[in-house]
């Protein structure tokens, strides 16, 4: 089990139909141990809870829908909830900070250990401009295929499963997650990344080459957005009605 750091690599997503259309972005994540809520390092003037810092974890805005104080209860609730078994003994989060106070996370991976075992990944999902969030609960030793049950994409289908592509983090991590219309591929996303120790230095240098990453998390889904429509691809409104503004 490796411990708490950050994480930093690549990730690609690409379409297959009704357009072909790909693209990767390099990012940065933080790995933390949630046993810690409350005692992360203070790498000032990089990363915070509370003071003043170019990032800042904040554990409340994460599993908000639940009412427990602290975010590794939070967790365990939504693991039961979803039908997950037993007491986690360790969760590590994996989750992009807030930069100047700004927040958005496509997905937070929470990862739960009993023992030395991965027993659980809890995926939450998030989509913009709606802001909602959805959870889909993956099982470490068999993560098999889920109805999708959340309008990401305006320009996804709903009758779609996705199938997981998962490993232990270890010096280096991998996911994946590929959307399948009846037994067609019609899109794959997947992340590879790799640890570094939680200090200020890494933590600077990589600041200074993606600064402001989830500000361009945003920007490039956008922009990703109109280069789909612009090739054709069908606007498919969100299935509740929701209009975006």
């Amino acid at each position: 089990m490796i411990g708490e750091g950050l994480y930093h690599g690549w990730v690609a997503h690409t379409r297959f139909a009704p357009k072909r259309h790909s693209f990767r972005y390099y990012l940065m994540m933080l790995y933390l141990d949630l046993d810690n809520e409350g005692k992360w390092p203070a790498l000032v003037p990089w990363l915070g809870e509370r003071r003043f810092s170019v990032a800042k974890f904040c554990a409340d805005r994460h599993l908000s829908h639940r009412s427990e104080s602290r975010l590794k209860q939070r967790v365990q609730s939504e693991v039961n909830a979803l039908g997950g078994e037993g007491t986690l003994e360790k969760v590590f989060a994996l989750c992009h900070p807030a930069y100047f106070g700004f927040h958005f996370s496509p997905i937070n991976l929470y990862y739960c250990y009993r023992g030395e075992a991965l027993v659980y990944i809890l995926a939450e999902v998030s989509n913009t401009p709606w802001n909602e969030r959805h959870r889909y609960l993956i099982d470490a030793d068999n993560p098999s295929s889920v109805e999708k049950a959340f309008h990401v994409s305006p320009f996804m289908e709903m009758d779609q499963r996705y199938e997981w592509a998962i490993a232990e983090p270890t010096a280096t991590l991998g996911f994946g997650v590929k959307n399948l219309q009846s037994d067609t591929v019609m899109f794959n996303a997947n992340m590879q990344l790799k640890h570094q120790p939680l200090t200020r230095t890494n933590l600077k240098r990589i600041f200074l080459r993606i600064p402001l990453i989830t500000f361009k998390i945003v920007f490039a889904i956008y922009w990703q957005a109109l280069k789909i429509w612009l090739k054709g691809v069908p606007f498919i409104g969100h299935p509740s009605g929701k209009e975006v503004h």
